[in-house]
Order: C-alpha cells, then structure tokens, then sequence
C-alpha cells in the first residue's frame, strides 16, 4: 500500500517526476524519456540539476548567483513539452512553437521559459492560435540565429499563421547576429507596428525595415494585421438621444485617402465588465461570452436598445474600408469612450410584509429592490384607513350566527438583510404629510356591486350558501382573534389617482418618507381591530422634476385587538310601569372595528333562578332609538348588566345594576297564602308521622332476615382475577369522585397498563357497580380498537381495575390540547380516527352490544394516536357537566343521544350512531360543547324537536355527510357503522387494514351474515326501527335506499330563550350546506 512518508529511507532517493522513493537501480531504469542519474539524493535527468544547482563537468554545483541551466532545442507542442524547459536559461539550438491550441498551456509557458535567457538557434512560431503574446519570455536576451536555413526559412525569427498573435516581445534589446532577418505571415491581428516595434528591438533601424517591408518576401503588409484596428482614427461622435434603456449616437463619416467605406461596427460592454477583462482580449474577441456587443451598420448613425438601466458603458467604433487596390480590410479604430444611460424607476421593494404587532400598531418590512436604476432616495408610505361597511355587516345577525374563534400558527420569516449606509443605531428622520383626498381623482363612487367572496373574505366570513346568500345574507364569521389571516380589500370602495394608486375619495391619508437605508418600520397611532390600507413604493432621486418610483405595492392588514376596548359605558335604567324597565347604555368610543351586537343578561337574585341571556344586533338597537325594554317581569330582586359585540368578537361586561320589582299585595291575598301554608304545614305533619312509624316496621324486618336483593349484585371471582402484589402503581393520570386512574405496570408480564383504583370503600353498591361495569370489558377484549380489559382485583380494598394504558388521554382532551398545539391534527388524522371508532362501534356492535354513551370523553387515545373505544360508563364523574339528570333518572348525556333515547329510552345501534356523528363534529371543532349556549333542559326540547347542530367552519364535505346521515330523525334510515368504515376506507392508510375489526374474518362473517339477514341489530327494546336496513348487492351501504329520503336537506333550528323556563323553537332561516 502507498504511504506518505516526510523523506525517503537511506537506500533510496527522491524520484521529483513520480512523486516516489526509487532504489538507485530503479532511478536509472525509470520507464521515462531520457536517462538519469542520483545527485545529492535526488533522482534526476542526466545532466541536469535540481533547483540553485548547475551542472559543471559532469556534475552539479550550487549557483554563483544566478543560476544557468542549458537545456537542447526543442519543438514545443504539448503542455510535457514545454514542462522539460522548466527552469533553462540558455537552450542550445532552435526553440519553436509548433500547433499550440490549447488555451490552458498558457499559463504552463510562463512558467515553463520564464527563465530563458538565450537561444542559440532561431526562433520561431507557427499556427499556434491559443497564443496571443510573446511577453511570456520576459527575460530573453539574445537569439543567436545558429543554423537558421535548417529550421526557420533562413530567417533568426520566423513567425507565421498565428490567428490571435497581437503582442511581441516586451524587452528592451534582444542581441542577434550581424544577418539577422526576420519573416512574418499571415498573422491577421499581428500590426505592423509591433513588428517595427520588434525589429528595432533586434537592432533593424527603420530604413532598412521599411526595405524590407518593400520586399513583401519577408513580411507582408497585407498578410499581417488585415483584421486588426492597427491604426486609431478620430470621428466626431455626438449622442442625440440618451434614454434609460437605449442611446442614439451618430458621427461624420469618414473620409481618408482613396479608399471607399464599407461600414462601421460599433463595439460596446458594460464598464463593469471591462475593467475586469484584457484590454486586447476584450477589443479582438467578438464572440466571447464575456458580455462584448457589437452592431455593424453601413450608415453614420445607430441605436442601440436593451441597455442596462444607469449603467456606464465603453464603446469603440472599427471602420472598414475598400483601397484602390481592391483589397478589404480595417482602416482602423476610435480610442475607446464612455457613456451613461439614465436612470429610471426602480423594482418594486423585495419581501414586503406587513404584520399587527399591537392593538395600534402595523409593523412593515421589506428588503431594497433587485435594480434599483439610479440612486435611490426614499421609500413611499401611504396608509389610510378602510371602514368597516355597516351595511354589509348589517346583513349578518350576530346574535344567530355568534363568532367561531380559530388560532393561526404565526409564520415564523427569517430576518431581512441590511441595505445601503443604515445607521447603527437604526433610528432616522422620518417626513409626515397628513392631508385630506377629496373627489379629484375620478368620477362618483357608483356603490352598486354584486355580492361575491372577496366581499367575505374582506370581513373573514364565509360563505354559507352562495344560492341563497343575495336574499338572506346569512353568514358562518370567523373572528380574528390575535394576528391572524391577511384581509382582501374590497375594490369596490378604491379610486385611481393620477399616480397609479387606489385611494377611497374623502380620506385621511398618511404619507411618508423613509430613508434609503432603512428596511421595517413601525406605523403607530392606529385604531384597534381595523384594517388599513397600504400603499408601499421606492423612489429614486428626481429626473428633470419627475419623481421616479417603482410600482405600487398595494396590500392591507388588520390591527390587533384590544381586550378592553369593548365595554359599554354610563349604563342607565329606568321603570316604565311596574314591571316594565328600560335600559340606555353608551357606546365604547374606540371598540375594535365596529359594534355588531349586545349581549344582555339579567337574572333574579333568587338562588334557584338562571341567567337569562338576551341578544340584540346593533341594527335592531338603532331602530329600538337605542333603548332596550324588557315588559312583565316578575316581582323579585334582579341584576342586570350589557357586553357589546364587535367584529372581534364579545367584550367586556359592564358594571351591574341591582333593581326590585315590587308585589302589589292586598290584605286578602296574605290572609289567603297564611291558611294555604297551614294546611300545608298540617298534611307535612301528618305524611312525617306516617312515614316514620313505617320506617321503623320496616327496620325491625330487616334486622331479621337476609336481603335477597343483596347476594344477587355480588361481584363473583372468575379466570380475570390477578393478584394486588403482580400491580405496581405509578402517578396519578386522572381524577374522579369515584376514585383515581394511576399509570401502572404488570410485573409478570412485563407489561404498562392503566389502574383504575376505587376509592368509596365504604359504600359496598359502588364497589359492585364499579366491578361490573369494569367485566363489561371482559367480552371485548379481541377487538384493536376497543381498550383490553387485563384484569381486575375484587379481594380487598379498594378495588382495582386494570386496562390497556392509553398515554394520551381521552379524545376529548386530546382534541383541546391540540388547539394550543404547534401541530393541529390534519384532515387525514381525523379521517383516520373516524374509521378507527367506526371501527370499534362495529365491533361492538356485532357484538351486540349497545354503548349508549359514545362521546369524545369515552374514547382514548394511545401514544401512537390510534383511538379506541373505552370507558364503558365509568367517566360520568369526570365530565360531570356532560351529564344532565332528568327528572329522576340517573345523569343522561343528553347532547349526544338520539331523538328517540331522550323521548321513549330507547337505546339501539343507531342511537349509537346518532351519537357517532356528535362525536365526529366534536373531533372538527376540537371538543367544543355541542348545542354551545343552551341549557340542559333546552337541548332536550331542541333535540326531540328535530333539531339539528350546524356544519362546523371548515368542515370536509365528507364528513358533514356523514353527520348529516347518522342524524336522520327516523333510525331505520341512519347507516351502519361498517357502512362508515366503507365510506372512509378510501381516505385512511393501508395500515388500517392490517387491524381493524372490518377487515378481520369476524368482521367479513358479520358482514355477510348481516346482508343474508341471519343477524338482528343490538338493542334494549323490542322496536320497528330495529328491523330496517337497506342494503345494497355489493356490500354495506351508507345512505338509504330511497334517496328522496336522505336527510340533505334537514333544517336546522334555532333557540331563542323567551324567559327563565319558557323555550320556544323555530326554524333557522338558513340551509345546512
């Protein structure tokens, strides 16, 4: 293996051509040019040395001063070639140049003969087209012309065919022998000149050049130079026309000798560019990419177009020519000259973006234009404010469809880069123009418009139902709460003014200038929640008094709320009859955008009465003359109080005021209610007597005999059963009134699980109830997406329970976790949790088995987010308020069951998927409380009256059109879960397959077991609905069969609370989409 080593060992020597360490014997017999031999542990030619070192009499000796290193002739044609003359001094014989090409060997020439000193022999050039100069040789002093008939054509220097040889050698003398003769041919870009220039340097005074210029033998004068600009001649150029981007120039035609003008090629480059370039290089190569342009016309006179904007250029002018002689060629050239094009109005700034940083103020950043075309002066700021249109928001009844608050992850923008001489302290002068726009832009205002979605977007709503929206104006709004979306500028309030931009007539505008330099800026001042209009741009310095500004960038944005800026004010009531009061209240002076609505509440001071909340629009309020009444209040002791609404959203409520209604009672009625309570007070007395004396009969019993009720809600041991020593209990995951949920950790099967621990030891109905609805899991363990029962511990206290660990939680707070989340849940993973609790419910219900409490809260969500149905009614205490007990049954969940449950306590599969679909728009909203606003007892009357919740902001269609089919009103026609499965299947991952129930053999049999109709649906009572299920040849089906039937068009309602018990349903005047 090759290895690097600092110096070769003692038996063996540096080899400089192959980079090796050679033995002595393998030195001489290196399979290269020439022989060689060691000196001074070297490996080298023979005769020759390394480097300081001479060869004197067959050996090397170290330089008296400059060192001279005589090396053979050589023909050079390759770049090993010219390699071998590295470092001679003196070649002995002839030196020529032969065929070089190559442009890259330039480099290696200077390096290579550099040192050259003298030649011997003659020196000669030929067809060598990558070699422009001969100044490489910067230290020739002598060429002796030995032998020249041999080599050179008899001449001491022979130089012929070179197409791009321009420069000679740039030495002062260069001795030769007393016969020396020079020969130059066909050497197109070689002057004359230079080669008179030459010959005086060999010592050929001028007359005998000139003889021999006559004698066109040796150097021909039309071979030599007939393309190059040998001669520079004067033409009075003037430009007529300087533009920014073209120049027009024209000059005298020229008029010398006896020779005809064939036309002008006019050269020009970028000045840039051209400091960079070799003057020669740049004058000669016309088709270099190096960015030379060149025109050739045949007049005087020429534009020249597509020229960079306030840019220099350099540019020459060749003239070519016809001589008597009828021989073509370049009479010459100009002496190069400049010219400027002017300049003109920049880009438009880079990465312009306006963000709200407070309630009343806009922060604008930007980075400087790509071209700037002249010397940029200032920035243009216009800003104003655009109105909120009341009457476009008039059309919206706030108190139906209330605000919907969605957050928006901030877009985190990386910084901008710093522009021109910003100051270090960043701050700078800004001007400040306010002033008033009147009508001198344009004609009036025409305010007609047709409703569209940029009307919506402009106010952050959207659009309900397009088809009905140009009469009923109903809208889903979505407010903007912190810094949230960009607003669309309705164009319809913008006028053009005589600059190019749209400003509303009769408007406060504010305009600035800000200093080139600068890259953000802070508009202060501003009005909360409102949105302004921005109009950026860049200017250069004035031309000719016209300002020079690129385009406008036009964009607006909305300002931040302030929280408190939404509180009405001077709150005044006053009795208009008895029971009958009015209320006035003062607007907040600076609310966020614009009031849309009031929220009042009142309620009696009576421990056992509700809030009654009460909402009235803003346009309702002005047709009221700004008064509210409230008519036939019951006598009692009442607070009441006001919180506006503004486009932000609900405000602040207002101090409250404590005002009674009076009885007018008579001496009649007290007299009437004293013996009502006497007589109540008697039948009390009598029904306590009975009561008690019966109540102590039945405790005598008791003592004497064995409840048979008791044995039979035993809880019996069985093969679930585990030891309390094989649980450890970790931390608390979850709190309830019935106890604690621990994480834990199975010992001999090495396993996480969950622990549920009893904690009313004392009441032995617990205990049971606890243990039972714990061994409902024990028939469900097979399932993936039902949660695995592992055991129970019955024997002793408190009891346990132990199940699958689910880290994460319940869906329900799962989903409000994920509000806050840097990352929200996207549509496939909620596509995906459907299908898995679709698929859990399918389970369950081929089963037969009825969950009759299908929530968000009782389905659980593991690490890897999978969902599963959990919780067999063991979460009532931890959602308490979930739970409504109704009359005296126990805690129902009313806001999840289906029409049927709540009016005749029927619980079926499809009531479970009456429930499904409340659990699917839970996961849109991320957990929001369905029928938000109403009370328990109202969503009873709002769900049995075939009320429905409307379609969440942003919800896909497939997954309303589910909701909107498992709320059918009729059970019968309400889908099967498998048949959701189906529906979603396409939308979920192929993962999903490998686990789910509906795929598994069990779930095939039931499905095909289910279209023969040898399976009867789960239910608890014996009813029509349970006997009704469509399906269709191929597999499950979704929607029913009779398609008139299905529920696309079901009406939603609203509820208006009329009083403190009284509830009134009406329909919406919308549509469900």
């Amino acid at each position: 293996m090759d290895t690097c080593v600092s110096s070769c060992p003692k038996d063996k020597f540096i080899s400089e051509e192959i980079l090796e360490c050679v033995t002595e014997e393998e030195c001489k017999n290196l399979n290269l040019p020439g022989n060689r031999w060691i000196f001074n542990r070297w490996c080298i030619l023979s005769n020759s040395c390394p480097e300081n070192y001479e060869f004197v009499n067959n050996t090397c000796k170290p330089c008296l001063g400059s060192c001279t290193k005589i090396c053979p002739g050589a023909s050079l044609e390759a770049k090993e070639h010219i390699d071998s003359l590295k470092g001679c001094t003196h070649i002995d014989g002839h030196l020529e140049f032969r065929n070089i090409t190559d442009v890259y060997v330039l480099d290696q020439l200077e390096a290579s003969l550099s040192s050259v000193r003298e030649i011997d022999g003659c020196f000669k050039v030929a067809r060598s087209d990558a070699i422009s100069s001969l100044q490489f040789m910067k230290n020739l002093q002598r060429i002796g012309g030995r032998d020249k008939h041999k080599q050179c054509n008899n001449h001491t220097v022979f130089i012929y065919e070179n197409a791009n040889l321009k420069k000679l050698f740039d030495v002062e003398r260069i001795e030769t022998s007393a016969d020396v003769s020079i020969g130059f041919h066909n050497n197109p870009e070689l002057c004359l000149s230079e080669i008179q220039k030459f010959a005086t340097i060999l010592g050929i005074s001028k007359t005998n050049f000139d003889q021999i210029l006559r004698n066109e033998k040796f150097i021909s004068p039309y071979s030599n130079g007939d393309r190059a600009s040998c001669a520079d001649i004067s033409l009075n150029i003037t430009f007529t026309e300087i533009n920014p981007t073209n120049v027009t120039l024209e000059w005298e035609p020229y008029n010398k000798g006896n020779v005809t003008v064939i036309g002008y090629t006019i050269f020009y480059i970028l000045q840039s560019i051209f400091a960079k370039e070799d003057d020669n290089d740049v004058s000669s190569n016309m088709c270099s990419s190096n960015g030379l342009m060149s025109r050739f016309i045949s007049n005087n006179s020429i534009q020249l177009t597509k020229l960079q904007r306030f840019s220099a250029y350099v540019y020459w002018i060749k003239v070519y020519h016809i001589q008597a002689d009828n021989r073509s060629g370049v009479a010459g050239s100009t002496e190069k000259h400049n010219f400027t094009t002017l300049s003109d109005d920049p880009d438009r700034p880079l990465s312009f973006e306006i963000k709200a940083v407070s309630s009343t103020a806009l922060k604008l950043t930007w980075e400087p234009p790509d071209h700037i075309n002249g010397n940029l002066a200032y920035y243009q700021l216009i800003a104003f404010l655009e109105k909120d249109d009341p009457k476009f928001v008039s059309k919206r009844n706030y108190c139906i469809h209330q605000h919907v608050i969605s957050s928006v992850k901030e877009e985190v923008k990386p910084p901008f880069k710093k522009w021109l001489n910003q100051t270090e302290n960043g701050t700078c002068v800004c001007e400040t123009n306010i002033f008033k726009i009147d009508d001198i832009f344009c004609g009036p205002l025409n305010p007609s418009q047709s409703f569209s979605n940029e009307d919506c977007n402009k106010y952050m709503y959207d659009v309900v139902d397009k088809s009905k929206m140009a009469n009923e104006a109903l809208l889903e709004v979505e407010s903007v709460a912190n810094d949230e979306r960009k607003h669309k500028v309705s164009k319809k309030y913008l006028l053009e003014n005589e600059s190019g931009a749209r400003i509303p007539p009769n408007t406060t505008v504010t305009d600035i200038k800000l200093l080139a330099n600068e890259t953000n800026f802070v508009l202060k001042g501003l009005k909360p929640f409102t949105t302004y209009i921005i109009l950026f741009s860049a200017c250069n310095e004035e031309f000719r008094g016209k300002p020079q500004c690129s385009a406008v960038l036009f964009s607006a944005e909305r300002t931040l709320a302030n929280i408190s800026a939404d509180q009405v004010s001077n709150l005044n009531l006053k009795f208009l009859r008895a029971n009958d009061i009015s209320l006035t209240w003062q607007d907040p002076p600076n609310p966020n955008g614009m009031i849309v609505a009031y929220n009042i509440e009142y309620k009696s001071t009576d421990s056992s009465s509700v809030n009654v909340p009460d909402c009235l629009t803003w346009t309702q309020h002005v047709k009221n003359n700004f008064i509210y009444q409230i008519q036939d209040l019951d006598p009692g002791l009442y607070t009441i109080r006001v919180r506006p609404v503004s486009l932000h959203g609900p405000g602040l409520y207002s101090r409250t005021i404590t005002f009674q209604i009076k009885s007018p009672l008579n001496i009649w009625v007290i007299y009437l209610l004293v013996c009502i309570v006497f007589v109540i007070s008697v039948v009390a007395v009598i029904i306590y007597l009975w009561y008690k004396k019966k109540n102590t009969f039945d405790t005598v019993h008791l003592i004497t005999s064995i409840n048979p009720d008791y044995a039979s809600v035993v809880y019996i041991e069985d093969e679930w059963e585990m030891s309390r020593n094989d649980i450890k209990i970790n931390e608390v995951l979850g709190q309830g009134s019935f106890g604690q949920v621990h994480s834990g950790y199975i010992k001999s099967k090495k396993l996480p699980c969950a622990v549920k621990i009893l904690n009313r030891v004392d009441n032995p109905s617990w205990k049971v109830e606890f243990l039972n609805e714990a061994s409902v899991m024990k028939k469900f363990s097979e399932a993936h997406h039902v949660v695995k029962l592992y055991g129970v511990v019955s024997r002793g206290d408190p009891s346990l329970v132990v199940m699958e660990l689910m880290e994460r939680g319940d869906l329900k707070e799962y989903l409000r976790k994920s509000r806050e989340s840097s990352q929200s849940i996207s549509s496939p993973e909620i596509y995906l949790m459907a299908a898995q609790i679709a698929d859990g419910m399918t389970y369950l219900a081929a089963k037969k088995f009825v969950h009759r409490d299908l929530a968000a809260r009782n389905c659980m969500v593991a690490a890897d987010r999978t969902v599963k149905i959990g919780d067999f009614g063991m979460t009532k205490d931890i959602y308490e308020t979930d739970y409504y007990r109704q009359g005296k049954k126990g805690l129902l969940p009313v806001r999840w069951m289906a029409p049927e449950s709540l009016a005749d306590g029927i619980y079926s599969s499809e009531s479970d998927v009456y429930g499904y679909g409340i659990v699917l728009w839970e996961m849109v909203t991320l957990a929001e409380q369905p029928y938000q606003g109403l009370a328990n007892e109202q969503v009873v009357d709002f769900i049995i009256s075939n009320g429905k919740l409307g379609r969440p902001f942003g919800c896909p269609d497939v997954l309303w059109e589910i909701m909107v089919a498992c709320w059918n009103t009729k059970p019968k026609y309400r889908p099967l879960f498998s048949g959701i499965v189906q529906k979603l299947e396409p939308l979920v991952g192929p993962s999903f397959a490998l686990v789910s129930f509906y795929h598994s053999r069990q779930g095939r049999e039931y499905r095909m077991n289910y279209r023969s109709g040898n399976i009867e649906p789960a239910t608890n009572e014996q009813d029509p609905y349970h006997y009704h299920y469509y399906l269709s040849d191929e597999d499950d089906v979704l929607m029913p069969y009779d398609e008139d039937m299905y529920p696309l068009n079901t009406r939603t309602f609203r509820v208006r609370p009329a009083g403190p018990s009284n509830i009134r349903t009406q329909p919406s005047e919308s549509i469900t989409p």
